[in-house]
């Protein structure tokens, strides 16, 4: 009777998470098998008090109405993008920031002081999280399947402007590129938008709340898990100030 007990606890405790496929925020490695740094921080944060997560992998309209249809536990979405697609704000846990910004080449020297405050216009990579702010900066937004095909594009100036945000690590476009090639890109040192991202939830189930959640970060925070897992992804990127990145991480955390 107690390894019956035991079953129905876990089983009772296993929540569902609906996402999409982005990364270096999240990805499934295999149909049972999610990666990425969404998945270590909310895999450890559950972990520590009592919950297994399964994620449900969706095209981002989908994922956004099985969290609507509480189909799902909870989701993993930009909160003001979520709002804007559905008219109505919801309960989320925000539990890091990123910085969205522009690479140019260095043939394309006029783009060297450039203030993004001015109107810009280039061929940009369209996203849910990134494409209003881009469009509010007077940008034109169009489509591009991967990074690869993109920076490829901008280095044969057929754009002025690739745009990614800084958590990619940029390993997934450096490795289409030679390390000679990859010195032609330049970074825009000042980012177009700063965004946040984290779990929101359905309410479908009465044990799996915001404040069950925010335990489990203030736990691995406590325990320096946070920190390991952000230095982890940040340490791929251009970023030099580890520490002073990873405070900008905990302080998204409300």
């Amino acid at each position: 009777s107690t390894s019956m007990l035991v079953t129905s606890t876990v089983t009772a405790k296993e929540i569902t998470i609906a996402g999409f496929n982005y990364k270096p925020f999240l990805h499934m490695n295999s149909p049972t098998e999610a990666s990425g740094i969404v998945n270590d921080i909310v895999n450890a944060a559950f972990s520590e008090v009592g919950f297994k997560t399964n994620y449900r992998m969706y095209p981002f309209p989908r994922a956004v109405a099985a969290l609507l249809n509480a189909n799902t536990d909870a989701g993993f979405f930009d909160p003001s993008t979520l709002e804007t697609v559905t008219k109505k704000k919801h309960l989320c846990s925000v539990f890091f920031q990123y910085n969205a910004v522009l690479f140019y080449t260095k043939k394309n020297s006029r783009f060297e002081n450039i203030n993004l405050k001015e109107k810009l216009v280039g061929v940009l990579r369209g996203n849910n999280f990134e494409v209003s702010a881009l469009k509010s900066k007077g940008m034109k937004v169009e489509s591009v399947h991967n990074h690869a095909s993109l920076f490829k594009m901008l280095s044969l100036s057929r754009i002025d402007f690739a745009s990614t945000v800084d958590l990619t690590g940029f390993s997934t476009i450096k490795e289409n590129f030679r390390e000679d090639q990859w010195e032609q890109f330049k970074i825009v040192k000042e980012p177009y938008y700063k965004g946040k991202a984290g779990l929101c939830f359905s309410g479908k189930n009465a044990i799996l709340n915001q404040a069950t959640f925010l335990k489990g970060l203030n736990l691995i925070r406590d325990k320096g898990i946070f920190k390991k897992i952000v230095k982890k992804y940040l340490s791929k990127n251009l970023y030099k100030d580890i520490d002073q990145y990873y405070q900008e991480y905990w302080d998204g955390i409300n």
